[in-house]
């Protein structure tokens, strides 16, 4: 009986105990499912862990929990206390070793002893770790610390837990991850745009809309028109924009308004008064339903002023006068100037696709890469070449060459000078070179003949004079009447040779008078038709009305007679024509370039008298020499007849102009000033009355001939002659001798001349009568003595009528 109660008590023992722990089971099954529950509503990384902590504490309990959790590149442990550390691993052992097996482990800590609270003594505490895992990656672990629970079959039945919470924090981690790159990647984009933002060397404003105000602005906003950060935030856009517009701004947006954005150049005013220019970009945009205005403002004042400079440039080589080219290794030109596309009549852009041997034909393209060779091994030099125009003309050019290197390419710089101006003036320094030296002959060949015919008339003077006395002294039956009559021809053509050689020294006799020209051509008319070969045709064409000229009537004569016989001898025996053309014009110094005796005349109005004929013309050689005193084409010709023709033409201060061409003919045209008086009849002198005189006359003259023959004519006058050797002895004598009433003064003579003589005379007796004397002209001799008191002039040699009628005039009739 009491063995089956003891069984029976017995197996009521076992099965309440099975119960209980039935119910154990089930409610630590409950409390799993609970936890479960728990984690599953969680959402966030820290949430996850402080949950998980959380739980553990409220159901279990422990000295401390903490979670360690990888997060990829560190390890992060949170406890219960709060506390946090974060790592490059897990840095605890046991749990590195819990999460290398995989598999949960329980530490028995004999060191620490923890008592239960309200009872002494102490039991032996275990710390458990529980490895966190998903998918076989390990994703951390908890450490249970100081666990102090009886029962420890609990550690086994919490095994579920720990896989899912390994489960949700993985895939809090895995949000989190992403999360973190997401901020991770929007910061590194915020620090780019902020950094962008500050450090852009442009201006960035975010202006308010409507007080324009700024809103956010960079550095570079405020330091690039000199504000402080604060100063600038004080300042609306009004206070930086320039604009003579009062309107601008608010056209401006309403450009904003209707388009979203707008781009336009500004000025702005910097704090120190200083203008900027700016190019300005503007947005418009709203935000958080607030309108902005973001605004770029870039400073364009040293680009705009680089700009001028380089337009400065550009047009200073546009206004070159010599053409530029530039090229480039294979001869096409990058760049050329207005001055070359005005030179070669094409526009830029037909030359910008042209190469340098369409324009030089002296550089054909086969000879281009030589010559770039040639260029880079001396670099700079110059060479004359020839331009082609586009309309085929060839132009002289001098061209300067330079090679240089720019951004490591090579280009050849060429400028090109027009030489056609400068060969022009070359041609005429050189022509005038050459008359220039022939005028210094002719002057020279005129002083000679000047000084020859003045001392000839001299002794021409004696011949005569003697023999003009003789004719009177001798009877008509005299038989020596005949030969002085010879003497005294030969001595009259010796004259004519010496006038002739003073007129080419321009020194001639001359009597001025003012002509028609046209009325002088027509009274010599019969005279030059009978003096030409009858198969020369002269035909006279004459402009009417013509201005007169002042003139030697008897020179100008000579002129014409000597061309005219030129003209017919240049026809010869074959026929031709023979036309002498009058008229007037307006010479300028451009058609007075290539005359004779330029130096002669000035710009001005010129009677001209043109002889033209149709015979053998000159060539060049003897054009340059028909002027020479003794040069000739005639084998019977003294070579005095043009040389007197240019003497007579300088008197009158005129000049000629020659054209010749061999085989078609020669023309010469005389030019001759215009006068402003009327013309003259002249129809010759009237016959002088016989006439004597008496007093007593001083003739001074260092020629003992001249002062002999001299002497006898004033005596065969009825003068008392008195002769002095020079100036000096005249005052002498005229000193001793207050009866002389009249002088016959020589011009140059040795000691005291004549000038200075007539000077010291008339002091002596102011209104003393002087003649002056001389082998020279007229015209050469009298303007030094105007307004002096001079009473006449007589040229040597002269005959006893001569002579009578310049003391006539000077003393009038006895």
């Amino acid at each position: 009986m009491n063995y089956e109660l003891q069984v029976a008590l017995s197996r009521l023992e076992e099965s309440e105990r099975r119960l209980s722990e039935l119910a154990r089971h089930k409610s630590r099954l409950e409390l799993v499912n609970n936890l479960l529950g728990s984690l599953s509503s969680v959402v966030g990384l820290d949430n996850m862990v402080q949950r998980i902590i959380n739980i553990l504490m409220q159901t279990i309990g422990a000295a401390n929990i903490s979670v360690t959790y990888n997060l990829g590149q560190f390890w992060q442990m949170r406890d219960v206390y709060g506390a946090f550390h974060e790592s490059k691993d897990p840095g605890d052992s046991h749990v590195i070793s819990a999460l290398s097996t995989g598999k949960p482990l329980r530490i028995t800590n004999t060191e620490v002893q923890v008592p239960y609270p309200g009872e002494a003594g102490t039991v032996t505490a275990q710390d458990w770790i529980f490895p966190l895992l998903s998918q076989g990656r390990k994703i951390g672990a908890v450490r249970m610390e100081g666990m102090q629970l009886n029962d420890l079959s609990i550690f086994e039945e919490l095994q579920p837990f720990f896989v899912y919470a390994g489960l949700m924090l993985d895939n809090e981690i895995s949000n989190f991850s992403l999360l973190a790159e997401a901020h991770r990647r929007l910061q590194e984009s915020e620090n780019l745009y902020r950094a962008l933002f500050e450090q852009s060397p442009d201006g960035i404003v975010l202006w308010g809309v409507p007080s324009l105000r700024p809103m956010q602005f960079n550095t570079t906003a405020h330091t690039l028109l000199g504000y402080s950060r604060d100063e600038f935030a004080l300042l609306t856009v009004n206070d930086i924009h320039l604009s003579e517009d009062p309107k601008q701004i608010d056209s401006y947006i309403g450009t904003l308004t209707k388009e979203g954005s707008a781009t336009f150049t500004a000025v702005h005013r910097a704090k120190d008064g200083k203008h900027l220019n700016m190019t300005v970009s503007l947005r418009l945009f709203e935000q958080a339903g607030r309108k902005m205005v973001l605004a770029i403002h870039h400073d364009i004042t040293e680009l705009k002023e680089s700009n001028r400079t380089l337009e400065l440039y550009r047009y200073s080589l546009d206004n070159a006068r010599d053409s530029i080219f530039l090229l480039q290794k294979d001869a096409r030109f990058c760049f050329v100037n207005l001055a070359a596309c005005a030179a070669l009549g094409y526009t830029p852009q037909e030359l910008a696709g042209m190469h340098v041997y369409d324009i030089d034909p002296d550089l054909p393209r086969k000879a281009w890469k030589k010559h770039w060779e040639t260029v880079k091994v001396h670099g700079t030099f110059s060479i004359e070449s020839r331009h082609r125009t586009k309309d085929g003309e060839l132009i002289p050019v001098e061209i300067g060459i330079r090679m240089f290197e720019f951004e490591g390419v090579e280009y050849l710089l060429a400028v090109a000078r027009d030489l056609r101006e400068r060969l022009r003036l070359e041609e005429e320094r050189r022509s005038l070179e050459q008359k220039l030296l022939q005028t210094q002959k002719l002057e020279s060949l005129g002083v000679l003949a000047g000084g020859i015919a003045h001392d000839f008339n001299n002794i021409l003077m004696a011949i005569l004079g003697n023999a003009d006395l003789a004719l009177m002294r001798l009877s008509n039956e005299s038989p020596a009447l005949e030969n002085l009559k010879n003497i005294e021809k030969a001595a009259a053509r010796a004259a004519d040779l010496a006038k002739q050689m003073l007129a080419y020294s321009g020194k001639g006799k001359f009597v001025v008078e003012t002509i028609d020209l046209n009325n002088l051509l027509e009274e010599m008319m019969h005279m030059l038709q009978v003096s030409i070969s009858k198969k020369a045709v002269l035909r006279l064409n004459l402009a009417n009305p013509l201005p007169s000229v002042e003139v030697d009537a008897t020179q100008i004569r000579q002129i014409i007679m000597n061309l005219v016989i030129n003209a017919s001898e240049a026809i010869g025996d074959k026929s031709g024509v023979i036309a002498i053309t009058t008229g007037c014009m307006d010479c300028d110094r451009s058609y007075l370039k290539d005359v004779w005796l330029i130096e002669n005349i000035s710009e001005g109005l010129y009677v001209y008298l043109e002889i033209a004929d149709t015979g053998c013309g000159m060539d060049k050689d003897t054009r340059s020499r028909i002027f020479e005193p003794f040069f000739t084409t005639k084998f019977t010709g003294r070579g005095l007849g043009m040389a007197a023709v240019l003497g007579i033409v300088k008197g009158h201060k005129g000049a000629i102009k020659v054209y010749s061409e061999l085989g078609k003919g020669t023309s010469f045209k005389i030019l001759l000033p215009s006068s402003d008086r009327p013309a003259s009849f002249f129809n010759g002198k009237d016959s002088t009355v016989d006439w004597h005189g008496s007093g007593t006359v001083l003739l001074v003259d260092d020629e003992e001939t001249v002062r002999g023959i001299g002497a006898a004519m004033l005596k065969e006058l009825g003068f008392d002659p008195l002769t002095a050797v020079d100036g000096r002895a005249a005052i002498d004598i005229f000193k001793d001798r207050p009866d002389i009433g009249l002088v016959i003064l020589d011009l140059t003579m040795p000691h005291m001349d004549g000038e200075q003589c007539f000077r010291e005379l008339r002091q002596l007796k102011p209104d003393l009568k002087v003649i002056m004397t001389s082998g020279y002209n007229e015209n050469e001799v009298t303007p030094k003595f105007v307004g002096k008191g001079l009473a006449g002039f007589i040229q040597k040699p002269y005959k006893l009528s001569v002579l009578k009628e310049v003391i006539k005039r000077t003393v009038g009739a006895g």
